[in-house]
């Protein structure tokens, strides 16, 4: 379900690819949780859906900034969001379908969280992050309020493979749905799996993907809340990654759910990236 939807966002060109977005401060409130915290019918809480604006800032969680998705030189090799105050939301780009309705996302209780209210819907916040990746590095990401495991969400490491938009550059994703948790090395055409395991909370706390600059491969990796990360062994590597395509990353996080009913709250935190953690 969610490759058949990836296709329909990459389709979407947004103007100013290279345009450093960010979200307008009167979205979040001062001590950094949304203005309002829980969605009526057909509200978005005071949260990011539909809109997007001007920012700026430095990708080590306090704005804007990034690379140019393209190869370029990259302004980092470490960047960390927690969510915990508007200032580690500015540069995201922020997208919903359809428009303003279906789906939000907002940021509360130190987390950014998406709400499905009435699906099919979708909500993303993609940023550059600048992020430099050629040596042995990861990108992280927390789950610590999952929802139901039939509810979308998907994290996603985007790629610089040259093309300028970030909706359309090649992504490695790990996506929960459907009570799965799947992996993928997509492009705009479609995706190609690496595996997919039962998705159970206690195990898949937190997910990354490491690159692994002898091997030239990107690994899926999960861990539970504490502990050491690990790769299942029903998951394959991304192998033959060129270290042109990991030198500029991005990232993308969201909900992008199809099914009728599929309604709730789901939450990301402690997005990080950098040399082996």
């Amino acid at each position: 379900m969610v490759r058949r939807v990836a296709i329909l966002l990459t389709l979407l060109v947004l103007p100013g690819c290279r345009q450093v977005l960010g979200i307008p401060s009167d979205l979040v409130a001062d001590d950094g949780e949304a203005d309002a915290q829980t969605p009526g019918a057909g509200e978005d809480a005071g949260g990011l859906g539909g809109r997007d604006a001007g920012g700026g800032g430095t990708p080590d969680g306090g704005g804007g900034g990034g690379g140019d998705g393209g190869g370029g030189a990259c302004v980092t090799t470490s960047v960390a969001f927690d969510f915990a105050d508007r200032s580690a939301l500015e540069g995201w780009l922020v997208e919903t379908i359809p428009p303003g309705a279906g789906c939000s996302i907002l940021v509360e209780k130190g987390q950014l969280a998406m709400y499905e209210t009435t699906p099919p819907a979708s909500c993303t916040a993609a940023r550059e992050l600048g992020l430099d990746m050629t040596g042995d590095s990861a990108l992280e990401v927390a789950l610590p309020e999952p929802g139901s495991a039939q509810m979308s969400m998907s994290f996603r490491m985007i790629l610089s493979d040259g093309t300028g938009d970030i909706r359309q550059r090649r992504h490695l994703s790990i996506d929960r749905n459907d009570g799965l948790l799947q992996f993928a090395d997509c492009i705009e055409d479609g995706c190609s799996s690496h595996g997919s395991v039962a998705f159970d909370q206690s195990e898949h706390a937190r997910w990354r993907f490491f690159h692994d600059s002898a091997a030239g491969a990107v690994y899926f990796e999960v861990a539970p809340p504490v502990g050491r990360f690990t790769r299942p062994d029903d998951f394959t590597p991304v192998d033959g990654l060129a270290a042109d395509l990991v030198q500029c990353v991005g990232v993308e996080l969201g909900t992008i759910e199809v099914t009728p009913g599929t309604n709730g709250r789901a939450a990301f935190d402690d997005l990080a990236g950098g040399p082996d953690r």
